[in-house]
């Protein structure tokens, strides 16, 4: 099963750390911005954002996120996505 460990981050000239990781269909987006101890993430379809409930918020980003909250979001992408 995928959890943060897993991520590879790259930090990119805005300073910002990214990291991408496909879950089936869905890609999860996660970066940190410089200077700041949490994260936030996204999840896409087809190159757009999706609201998935009990995974991300009502909006696009989920921001303020630990690295656990991050690995609890990617434990619900795996199993709902049959573990692809």
């Amino acid at each position: 099963m995928k959890m943060f460990d897993d991520l590879v981050f790259h930090t990119d000239h805005l300073d910002i750390t990214r990291a991408r990781m496909d879950f089936g269909e869905y890609t999860l987006s996660v970066i940190r911005e410089s200077g700041k101890k949490l994260y936030e993430f996204a999840v896409f379809h087809g190159g757009e954002f999706v609201q998935l409930p009990g995974i991300t918020d009502e909006d696009d980003v989920t921001p303020y996120q630990t690295e656990d909250d991050v690995s609890t979001a990617m434990k619900k992408l795996y199993f709902m996505t049959g573990g692809e």
